[in-house]
């Protein structure tokens, strides 16, 4: 329960709006107290717009035109845009480039077994070579993935033909490094 100063009346805390500027965390006054004072103010203010400051804004943009920093793009040049954005990154930062290769090198090394057999080398060169033919061929960019993650949070695969699979590019993002 809480007290209404305008209307002198006890009330449940939920006639009360919300503040959590006051003590108890409602308004001082109630609910419908606010009602009568807010019709109050517009009839006082006949011109009055609740919509004044989205018509300012829009009048101010069209008198001040704010040039955008980034043009649109297109879906195609976006994509186009973010590689050259990310040739632009390696470029300047080929320290933490080679950084990420060399771990990802290391996690593939750590990652092939003792007992992997020759044939076995040349069926994981002949994935990567198929993925390399089918992008070629469809033009879909093609990802040879680790069904298992090499480096997943809870469980890390090996680098066998057997955990080796052909993706196109936008499945393997999406797949990331999860199982």
């Amino acid at each position: 329960m809480k007290h209404c100063n305008n209307c002198d009346t006890t009330k449940s805390i939920d006639d009360f709006h919300k503040n959590k500027t006051t003590y108890d965390g409602r308004a001082a006054k109630c609910k419908e107290c606010l009602k009568v004072d807010n019709k109050a103010y517009r009839d006082a203010h006949p011109d009055y717009n609740k919509n004044y400051a989205k018509l300012y804004g829009k009048k101010y943009r069209e008198l001040n035109p704010y040039p955008r920093k980034t043009p649109k793009r297109t879906p195609e040049e976006q994509k186009i845009h973010r590689r050259l954005k990310s040739i632009e990154w390696r470029k300047k930062n080929r320290d933490k480039n080679n950084s990420y290769k060399a771990k990802r090198e290391a996690a593939k090394a750590e990652r092939l077994p003792i007992w992997i057999t020759p044939e076995d080398i040349s069926a994981i060169e002949d994935i990567y070579d198929n993925a390399q033919k089918l992008t070629k061929l469809t033009g879909i960019q093609f990802h040879v993935d680790h069904i298992v993650p090499l480096q997943g949070k809870n469980v890390s695969g090996l680098h066998i033909p057997a955990n080796l699979q052909l993706l196109t590019q936008h499945e393997n993002n999406v797949k990331y490094n999860t199982y």
